[in-house]
């Protein structure tokens, strides 16, 4: 049981992180280019990965699923509520 769990924990990190790597590439940043920027592969996927991450580690750590504010935030307020000691211990 304990190793489908960790075996679904990397998969799920396998396939968060993979489109990431097909936007590796060099790109010269020019003024007025909207797509392809340097920083435009990036921000695509920091919202989705980080409801994936909050999600995944609150599940592990509280038995429960992200509320809706938590997951609307990016996983952010989770995150805040975690390191504020909201959640007892």
């Amino acid at each position: 049981m304990r190793i489908s769990k960790i075996t679904a924990v990397a998969l799920a990190m396998a396939i968060a992180l993979s489109p990431v790597a097909a936007f590796a590439q060099v790109v010269v940043a020019t003024l007025g280019h909207v797509f392809g920027g340097i920083t435009t592969p990036w921000w695509i996927f920091v919202c989705p990965t980080g409801v994936v991450t909050a999600a995944v580690v609150k599940n592990a750590k509280r038995h429960k699923e992200l509320t809706a504010p938590e997951a609307w935030t990016c996983g952010v307020l989770y995150w805040w509520t975690e390191g504020t000691g909201k959640y007892g211990r």
